[in-house]
Formats: C-alpha cells, sequence, structure tokens
C-alpha cells in the first residue's frame, strides 16, 4: 500500500543530496581556482628566483674572471697590462679589465693616510702601523657589454710582512726533494698566530694563541697558548694569500702554494730579503777568514787557538775544526754596521747584542741590520750574545736540507739584562731548508720579538716538554716592513648599477 509518508522522506533525501553535491562542486571549483592561483604565484616566482639566480651565476662568474684575472697579471713585478676582456655566454658573465702600467703590488708605499684612491678599511688583522692600515694598490675592471646589469669591480691589491700583523710562526711547504719528518719543537710558544702551508709539518705539541691552515684538507693541530688542550683552528681563508715567489713559467711571479723562496730570489726581487736590503741600505760581503778589525769594529775576524764558545759536540748538529778556530764577530750595537753577507768558511760566527741596560735603550734607534748565511759559507755555528732591541732580520740557506754540513746550530750565551727574566732578542729569523737546533742556557729562556719562516725542521736541545723560546710580536716596525718580504692578497668591492 503506498502511504504519504514514505514518499515524502524518499524526496528529503534525494534532495539533501543534490546540496551536498552541490557544495561539493562549488568547494571543488573554489579549490580548483586556488590552487591554480597557488600555481601560477609559484609559477611567477620560479622565473624570478631563475632570473634572480641567473643574475648571481652572473656576477660571480665575472666575479671568479676578475679573480683570475688579478692573480695571474696583477702580483707581477712592475707589470703592465693593456685593457683585456674575457666572456661567457650571453647575459652568464664576462670581463672587461681596464689597462694599468708599471704596477707593483710588493713596492708599492701607498697607505690609507695619504690616498690616491678611495680605501675601505676593513684590514684582516689591525698591523702596527701609524695608520693602521697596509700598503696597497688598486685596479679596476667592469662587467662585459653581453650582461643586462652593469658591474663595476674595484680590487684592492694589499701587501704586507706577515710577521708584522701577528703571523708569528709561518711554516711554508717543505721543498720537493725533503725526505724525513718536518718536525717543530714543542719548546716553542707562539704568543700569536701559527700559519701551516704544509700538512706534514709536525705541530701537535705547538703552542699558540690560534692557528690556520693555508689548505683546507690538513689536519695538524696546535695546542692552545697554555698547552692544555688541542684547539681549533681558523676558518680557511677565503683570500688566497700570495706569498713572494716565482709561480710562473716565464714571467717572475708571486705564488700561493707556500713556497719559500724569500732569501735571494733574483726571479722576483721585490719578495728578496738581499734585493730589499739593496734599496735600503748597503751590503759587506765577508769571505775572508785573516784576523783583521779590533773590538771596537762592527766587525771583527779573530783566529783563536782555544774557542770561547766550544762547538757543539752533539749528533746532528756537531761540528769540528782544524787549526786556528776561525769566528766573525758582528756587533749590533755598532752604528757603523751595515747588511751582513756571509759567504767564507769560519768555524763560527758570534753575534754580539747589547751587555748594558743603556746600549739596549739606544739599540732601538739604530736601523735595521740583515745579516744572511750565503749558501756558499760552510757557517753551522752562530752565537748570540747579550741581548738585542736592534730590528735584526737573520736570514739562512738555502741549504740542501739534510746530511752532513746542512744543520744550523743557534746558541745563546749569557743572561737577561733585567735580573731573573728571559732573554730578550729583537729578530726576524728566515731559513731556507735548514735544519735549526736552539740552545739555551740552562733555566734561561728565549723572548724573541719578531718571528720565524721556515719549510723545514725547527728543533730545541732541550729534551723536555716546558716552554723555553717565547715568540712575541713587533709593535714597532718602522722600517722592518720595507725589509722584511711582503705577503699579499686582493679584496674586490662590487658596485652594481
Amino acid at each position: 500500500m503506498h502511504t504519504f509518508g514514505s514518499s515524502s522522506k524518499s524526496r528529503h533525501r534525494r534532495g539533501a543530496a543534490m546540496m551536498f553535491a552541490l557544495a561539493m562542486v562549488m568547494v571543488g571549483t573554489i579549490a580548483v581556482t586556488g590552487m591554480m592561483y597557488v600555481l601560477g604565484a609559484r609559477l611567477q616566482q620560479a622565473e624570478r628566483m631563475a632570473s634572480a639566480s641567473q643574475r648571481r651565476l652572473a656576477w660571480m662568474n665575472t666575479d671568479a674572471a676578475n679573480r683570475q684575472y688579478g692573480y695571474v697579471y696583477s702580483f707581477r713585478d712592475t707589470v703592465t697590462r693593456a685593457a683585456s676582456s674575457a666572456s661567457l655566454a650571453t647575459n652568464w658573465g664576462g670581463l672587461q679589465a681596464s689597462a694599468y702600467s708599471n704596477l707593483s703590488a710588493y713596492e708599492t708605499t701607498q697607505r690609507p693616510s695619504a690616498p690616491v684612491v678611495s680605501y675601505p678599511f676593513n684590514n684582516i688583522q689591525v698591523p702596527p702601523t701609524e695608520d693602521e692600515g697596509y700598503f696597497y694598490e688598486r685596479t679596476v675592471a667592469d662587467s662585459n657589454s653581453n650582461q643586462a646589469e652593469h658591474v663595476s669591480m674595484f680590487n684592492y691589491l694589499k701587501s704586507y710582512p706577515a710577521l708584522l700583523q701577528g703571523d708569528l710562526l709561518v711554516l711554508h711547504k717543505k721543498a720537493a726533494s725533503a725526505t724525513g719528518d718536518y718536525y717543530i719543537t714543542n719548546n716553542i710558544r707562539v704568543d700569536g698566530r701559527v700559519v701551516i702551508y704544509d700538512g706534514t709539518a709536525q705541530t701537535t705539541d705547538l703552542r699558540a694563541n690560534s692557528y690556520i691552515h693555508m689548505k683546507p684538507t690538513f689536519t695538524n693541530t696546535v695546542k692552545n697558548n697554555a698547552g692544555t688542550a688541542t684547539q681549533l683552528p681558523e676558518n680557511y681563508a677565503i683570500t688566497p694569500t700570495a706569498t713572494a715567489g716565482y709561480g710562473g713559467t716565464s714571467t717572475p711571479t708571486a705564488v700561493t702554494n707556500g713556497t719559500l723562496k724569500m732569501i735571494n730570489n733574483t726571479d722576483f726581487t721585490p719578495g728578496s730579503i738581499y734585493h730589499l736590503g739593496q734599496t735600503t741600505g748597503s751590503w759587506s760581503t765577508y769571505s775572508s777568514t785573516t784576523a783583521s778589525g779590533s773590538t771596537t769594529t762592527a766587525v771583527q775576524i779573530v783566529q783563536e787557538n782555544s774557542p770561547t764558545y766550544a762547538p757543539p759536540t752533539t749528533s746532528p748538529y756537531n761540528t769540528t775544526y782544524s787549526g786556528k778556530f776561525k769566528v766573525l764577530k758582528i756587533r749590533l750595537k755598532n752604528t757603523g754596521l751595515t747588511h751582513c753577507r756571509i759567504t767564507g768558511a769560519y768555524d763560527q760566527v758570534v753575534i754580539e747584542g747589547q751587555t748594558t741596560a743603556t746600549e739596549y735603550s739606544t739599540a732601538d734607534t739604530l736601523s735595521p741590520i740583515i745579516v744572511w748565511l750565503d749558501p756558499t759559507s760552510t757557517v753551522r755555528d752562530v752565537r748570540f750574545v747579550g741581548e738585542n732591541n736592534r730590528r735584526f732580520i737573520l736570514a739562512a740557506g738555502p741549504g740542501t736540507g739534510t746530511g752532513a754540513g746542512t744543520t744550523l746550530f743557534l746558541g745563546y750565551q749569557s743572561s737577561s739584562i733585567v735580573s731573573g727574566g728571559p732573554l730578550r732578542w729583537r729578530t726576524n729569523l728566515i731559513t731556507e731548508y735548514r735544519p735549526v737546533y736552539i740552545n739555551l742556557p740552562t733555566s734561561v729562556n728565549l723572548q724573541m720579538t719578531g718571528g720565524i719562516r721556515t719549510d723545514w725542521v725547527l728543533n730545541c736541545t732541550d729534551t723536555g716538554t716546558g716552554v723555553r723560546i717565547i715568540l712575541q710580536r713587533e709593535t714597532d716596525p718602522e722600517n722592518l716592513e720595507k725589509l722584511l718580504p711582503r705577503d699579499a692578497w686582493m679584496e674586490t668591492y662590487f658596485l652594481v648599477r
């Protein structure tokens, strides 16, 4: 039997289903429309990001070309370049480098205190100069014409001796022919930074304020200043540092691999101590072993029947002599002293500092002095008497690294003028492939104001683990900054318009 009530309920159910279906259609329409808008916005974002990425890549490609150009050409000696260009595909980067003439980043004396061009003050480490600024040159380059945006690049070629800006121990890349361990004594404490160019240098027990690897693959470690724990290295340098050397195949350039060739580099005279000494003073060569001079002259040659300072007898730095003991004495307190190039067959070189407080104070006013142990000399025994407050560079090498006749014994005599204090020696030591052994009096430490550059063994005759040698920074370099080879780097500043 058909009833009115059942038909009404059926119609209500069908109407509800239709309303639900219509609602879903409306929701779906809104959702689809929303998705289309979101997709459209995302597409626009992706297009803009692609554009931004392309712009960024173009800038970075241009920067890479500019950096490559700068390090290949700008760190040479008195280089002249015509305007040059390099280009990638349209709008993917390119360079138009401006011409420059007689550019020498390693010889410039330009400083921010007397600016020729604008100078950005963002020094890596503040140097102890009057204006707290480095030497610099500037070159200019622009993006090429196939780019949508114009980019100007200002390349600041900055240079300064690393030893004078707080890098007190620089361990250079060892010679390719070197065999054996590149050992650095645990008796040194560096009150500054250690710079490591060679991953095989044994620095595990070395103490320092900080250290940096010049290659990201190195694993050398250095302890903290107190020697209580291993510390982490500083971040890998973003900007390569170019040291004076020979990096090209036909044209003298600087090198970024840490090769040490700074004493007598005829291929790159702006980074050669011998040539820097010629431009800032005069050299005297000592080859004769005939007795000459007196106790009051700047240099004296004596032949002793019995050595005042007995030669070392411990291997591997032991030395022998026959006949008279031939000694070359160099007196740093003498105002008439010139740079010394030692080529003679002396049994010993004695470098006399100052022995009174008055002499020590006066020495600070004297001009810097270089003493170079030429590789033609057979000298392996050097003694230091008294203390020294004169700016002083000792260079030894290049040597042959291993075998008899290569070691260098540096023996310190006397005691401090200041009662109970360490021996104070103002010294910058540069050794090329010469194993060095430092000997100190019992219970007397050495405080070296300056720094050390080496590419081979640096040892101490003390068999203990205590600190015997302290390296501290030179705070008043005066003319040292024009005598020591510089490190250089390039900082580029962009102007987009």
